[in-house]
């Protein structure tokens, strides 16, 4: 084929320009030049070395393997080439399986050195070793992954779990253990706690409580605080109660164990003695003063002024309150006697629980309502007459409540006066 233009070709030839030019003729005499170059190369150097090859595989065709030589760097073999180690590897592994068959027949089970591996692998398993397999464990017992033989002679693979170190945290119900192998590592926490905190009797993890066990306890109240015994109560203790802790059995704003009373009862604030001598002549009246002022609708007087003389008796005196601060005594006569009087004036005074009405009078009284049932009543009486028939009995005369609104004396016909109290209980 003839060449027109070959742009770009290079050719690697020193004596030559390497690109071809548009000249088909200079072209080819580039071409058969190379061509010509390339077979005399061929001719002269890779002909003779090819035909040197065929040569040695000729020969080691014709003499075999026995002219391959080997290197045994672990001295297995006597053999210096492939052939004899071959031979000696062969020889080796029959002289083996000979022996093993050997010992198989030795035990009762025939073998021969023909016989393949696999075949020798089987009779073996066929000899009777002598030993009867007498385990009683199951798959469950064993292991799981380990492998064993039962009574039966058969190799079983186990089933127990492997469950490593196991931790458990005690709680206020059963946990289960879960069956299989534990390794030892594992642990059961350990269980910390006040031992008096706990009911003596009772045991927590190995550990007794020492919290005493009190039982029912019955607490009777009184004036001073009583310890409750630090343990166990069961809930049948009680605290006495009393069916008297009423707010009417209690005085008014007195608090005893939260029941605050409203019994107005009666309390006295004093009682003050006024000692008198010597206060007078014929008709005459004094007045005492009270030490202390009193509260003249929660106070009256006992009267216990006596005549110095015989007759004076016969006289009489009256006291009642003038004001807060002063008594006024009044004596009475008979003729010409004379009466000094002397002794004690007692002025009691309440501050609750009492009301008092009092009055200096020569009738019957009237007064603010009362409940006769819870009063009663104070006199003192003077007599003014000139007779000398008048006596003792007749100057002293009975006080009554004639009505809760009025009060009545029994008197003797001379000029009397007398000096009253009534006392009312709230």
């Amino acid at each position: 084929m003839a060449l027109s233009s070959m742009p770009d070709f290079t050719f690697k030839h020193m004596e030559q320009p390497d690109k071809l030019v548009d000249s088909p003729a200079a072209n080819k005499e580039k071409f058969d030049s190379r061509g010509n170059e390339i077979r005399n190369y061929i001719n002269s150097s890779l002909v003779p070395e090819i035909l040197q090859a065929k040569q040695q595989i000729q020969q080691i065709d014709n003499k075999g393997a026995e002219s391959i030589p080997i290197t045994d760097t672990g001295n297995h073999f006597t053999a210096t080439n492939v052939e004899g180690a071959l031979e000696e590897l062969f020889t080796s592994v029959s002289d083996g399986k000979n022996q093993v068959a050997a010992a198989i027949t030795d035990k009762g089970v025939p073998a021969s050195g023909s016989d393949t591996f696999g075949q020798l692998a089987g009779k073996i398993g066929e000899i009777n070793t002598g030993v009867t397999p007498a385990g009683t464990a199951v798959v469950g017992d064993v292991l799981s992954g380990k492998t064993f033989i039962n009574s039966t002679g058969s190799t079983l693979t186990g089933t127990m779990p492997n469950r490593g170190a196991v931790s458990i945290t005690p709680s206020a119900s059963a946990q289960t253990i879960q069956a299989g192998y534990h390794n030892g590592s594992g642990q059961v926490a350990a269980v910390t706690f006040d031992a008096s905190k706990v009911l003596t009797g009772s045991t927590i993890a190995g550990t007794p409580g020492t919290m005493p066990n009190r039982g029912a306890v019955s607490i009777t109240p009184g004036t001073t605080n009583q310890t409750i015994q630090a343990g166990y109560h069961s809930g049948s203790g009680v605290v006495q109660g009393s069916p008297n802790l009423l707010p009417a059995n209690i005085r008014n704003g007195v608090d005893i164990f939260g029941v605050i009373g409203n019994l107005a009862g009666v309390k006295l604030k004093s009682i003050q003695v006024i000692p008198v001598s010597n206060l007078f002549g014929r008709y005459q009246t004094a007045a005492v003063t009270i030490p202390t002022a009193v509260d003249t609708t929660k106070a009256f007087i006992l009267n216990n002024v006596i005549s110095s003389e015989r007759s004076a008796p016969l006289h009489g005196c009256t006291a009642y309150f003038r004001d807060s601060t002063v008594i006024e005594l009044e004596r009475g006569s008979i003729e010409n006697s004379i009466f000094y009087g002397t002794g004690n004036i007692y002025v009691v005074e309440f501050s609750e629980g009492v009301t008092v009405q009092s009055g200096y009078s020569t009738t019957n009284p009237t007064i603010t309502a009362v409940d006769t049932s819870k009063s009663f009543i104070i006199t003192s009486t003077c007599v003014k007459a000139g007779s000398s028939q008048v006596n003792t009995a007749d100057i002293e005369c009975n006080a009554y409540f004639y009505s809760p609104t009025e009060l009545r004396f029994g008197r003797y016909s001379e000029p009397w006066k007398r000096a009253w109290f009534v006392v009312s209980f709230t």
